[in-house]
Parts: C-alpha cells; structure tokens; sequence
C-alpha cells in the first residue's frame, strides 16, 4: 500500500490508460477545464481516435463521476510542464481538488490528439530525480526491455541479469495498492529499481513491470463491477512466471517478492502455479484490508490534531464504510456509496474471502516474511500475527527491521510518516544481503 491509502486503491481501479504523450499546453489546459466544469462529452472527444475506439463515453463518464464523487469538484489547476519523448510527449497540470491535490499527466499522439490520462500524485512527479544507490555498478549487469502479456494486456518490463551469470536465479516484483509503474515510484525513491540494482550484484535476475492498472484503469473500468485482485494483480504475475524460462532464466529457481498488497497476495499466487519455487513478503498485511485502512486513518488523524474534528467524522464513516465491507452477507450489487473508497462490492468480496494466514499456513514453499519496524502503513500488529502463526514451521523465515518504513528505507523516531517518503533515499544493502542469501539457501 502505498501512502495517502484513501486514493491508493480508489486510483488502482479507476485511472485511465497512460500510453507515451505529446506536449499541447493548451490542449491540456482545455482538458482539464472540461473535467473541472463536468463537461465530459466535450473532454472525451478529444481523445485519439484509438482510444475512442477501445473506450465508450460511458465509461469515460462512468470513470470521471466515480473520481470527483472521491476527489471532490477541481478548485483551481495550473500548468507545470511538458516533457518530450521520442515517440510521443506529455505534460503536467497540477489541480486542487476539494479532497486532495494531484496532476493531470496527458498523453498526446503524433496527431497532437490525447491518447492517454492519468491522476498522478505530485510527488511521483519528482521520480525523475533518481539517483542510483551506491551499490550500483552499471558495469556488472544488463537491463533489458521485456513485456508481459497477458490476453488484450501488454505492459512494459525490464529484465535485469547478471553479465556473468548464465541462467540466473529470477525474482518477479510484485507492487502494492495504486497504479505503480514497474520502479513503485514514490517521489524520487524507486524501491524495485533499488532492489533490481542490489540483488543483480549477488547474480540474482530481477523481472518488473508497470501494474496494469497504471497502463490500462479506463479499461478496467468498463468492468469496474467485475474487478477483483485476480484482474488487478495476479494474472500477469503468473504471465511473467511463463515467461521466466523464454527469458534465459533458471526455470527451477523461480521467486515472487509481493511488496504491500502484493505481500498479502504472494501467498494465493503461489497456490496458482507450481513454477513458483518461494516467495518473499515485504510488508504484507496480515488483517482485513479495510482493518488495516482504518489503523492508518487514525494514525494521519493524530498527527493533524488542529483538523480533529474533521478527521474525526472521516474515521467515524471509513469505520463504517468497513463494518459494510466486511459483511458475510455483502452483495455483489451493494452501492459503491456505503463501501470504503466507493471501490465495487466484488472487489471487497474477493478479498474479504481470502485469508493470507491461512494461505500461508498451508503452504509448504520456502516462505521469507521481511517487515519495517516504523512502517505506519502495515504495522508490527501485522507482522506479530503472521509470526504468531507462522513461525514454528520450517519453511518459513521471519524478520524485522527496527530502522525501516513502508518502503524498506530508513528513517528516524519510533513510527514514520508520509513526509518521510518525500525524501530520496535506498533500500539498505543489508536488507538485499538478506533477501540473496535466502534465495540462495532455497
């Protein structure tokens, strides 16, 4: 999960398709006014003639009302920048909304018509200001452009092996919550990028891609109703583990690393193919997704007292929302009004009818459960269930970090918070020394 969690899983399902893009100020700013006055029609048809082919009206509109009924009507917007590329450009206009502030990144095709449209957290804007860890070492291995394809699904990847090891060990990344490119960039901080960079040095491949919600939300949104994590997540995890052995990978020596949400799901996905040799779960949740969102709530809640009020009657209707969610008799046609997020009933079904616990218990895979000790987000309340069920079994390993965040970079005081991610920082080597010496153990 990634941080601000009331737009995370609300932007997984909802954003629309961001293909390359082309700089057009004032098509931008047109755009933007037609989303700011409701005038749908008008900003759908500025679409590329491709994509009014993929997409009907109705579900751009369908789209659009479900994110203001959770952003909130456009205060103000202003231009930021437009960036070229070789095959198309893109830009940015950053727009306040009621609820939140975020950017409005366009895609423009060689026609100068709009080909794509993605909500872009400010910060992620900043990804571009990455600078590699120390313990890269360009020299020593090889980044290849991949695509998974799963059916109509085509989603951009990069292959990272060893130069000098044949047939190299390969760890599929898995993100958490939200429309995370292949990087799960947070800012300037590239956690899978990190862990790509170290766990090469140690011979070991590393396979990631952009979520497919980051590349393809409008069209998930035609059939919001039947989304599940299954459409979100697990079918192009299994494509890439297809895909291991085409790519020069050893076939026998296949892990996933699930990050967040894809920590909580390593454990179905592992019971999904026999090609998986084990897997590694980085803060994974080990409670109710909606439990675990209203630990965070009330954590943000406390350290903005001067909105308690507020946040007060916030808590009070996620808590809510939750209890709905959480109903053994919750239907498939519930109102997306009562649910937490407005995300559909099926979804909260779906996960609400998977135990990871258990999942996990049953498994009898190498298993390497990895959590920060400061992480607000999915917490040691998370990590002591999955130790209290999970540690007497051989296959399992467990350990925690007492300096780390969500993120698995370090930090200062006993809990972190959202401003510690604004900060660029790295994985620590000590924590890809731990992750290489189990995959070579297992």
């Amino acid at each position: 999960m990634k941080f601000k969690i009331s737009l995370a899983l609300f932007l997984s399902l909802f954003t629309a398709t961001v293909f390359a893009q082309k700089d057009e100020k004032q098509s931008s700013l047109e755009f933007v006014e037609h989303i700011k006055m409701a005038q749908y029609h008008e900003a759908y048809v500025m679409f590329d003639s491709a994509v009014l082919k993929k997409i009907t009206e109705e579900a751009f509109v369908n789209a659009m009302q479900g994110a203001n009924k959770q952003l909130g009507d456009i205060e103000s917007y202003t231009y930021e920048f437009g960036e070229k590329g070789k095959e198309h450009d893109r830009t940015f206009t950053k727009c306040q909304f009621k609820n939140n502030t975020l950017d409005i990144e366009l895609a423009f095709s060689a026609n100068g018509r709009i080909d794509g449209f993605h909500f872009v957290d400010p910060a992620q804007v900043e990804a571009s200001k990455y600078s590699p860890p120390s313990y890269d070492s360009a020299a020593g291995y090889t980044e290849i452009k991949i695509t998974i394809n799963t059916g109509i699904y085509k989603l951009p990847g990069i292959l990272t092996v060893p130069n000098t090891v044949k047939n190299p060990p390969v760890v599929i990344m898995v993100q958490g919550s939200g429309p995370n490119d292949m990087d799960e960039s947070i800012g300037s901080n590239k956690p899978f990028k990190d862990l790509a960079i170290g766990l090469v040095r140690k011979g070991i491949a590393t396979i990631r891609y952009d979520k497919r919600s980051r590349l393809y939300g409008i069209h998930m949104a035609v059939d919001i109703h039947k989304a599940t994590v299954n459409d979100e997540v697990i079918e192009d995890v299994i494509s890439a583990v297809n895909m291991a052995g085409a790519l020069g990978c050893d076939t026998n020596r296949i892990y996933v690393l699930g990050h967040s949400l894809g920590a909580m799901l390593a454990p179905r996905i592992a019971n999904q193919s026999k090609k998986i040799r084990g897997i590694i779960m980085m803060a994974g949740d080990s409670r109710l997704l909606e439990d675990v969102m209203i630990d965070q709530y009330k954590y943000l809640a406390s350290l903005d007292t001067a909105s308690a009020r507020k946040n007060k009657q916030r808590i009070d209707d996620a808590i809510k929302q939750a209890k709905y969610a959480e109903s053994p008799n919750l239907k498939p046609d519930a109102p997306d009004s009562l649910l937490p997020l407005g995300v559909p009933a099926p979804y909260w079904i779906d996960i609400n009818n998977y135990n990871q616990v258990k999942t996990a218990e049953a498994l009898t895979l190498p298993i390497f459960i990895m959590q920060g000790e400061r992480d607000y987000q999915v917490t040691m309340d998370d990590y002591n269930i999955w130790k209290d069920k999970l540690h007497k079994k051989k296959n399992v390993t467990l350990k925690s970090y007492p300096k780390l965040n969500h993120l698995f970079m370090e930090g200062e005081g006993k809990k972190s918070t959202p401003a510690e991610y604004d900060k660029q920082s790295h994985i620590p080597m000590y924590v890809i020394d731990d992750i290489a010496t189990w995959v070579n153990k297992n």
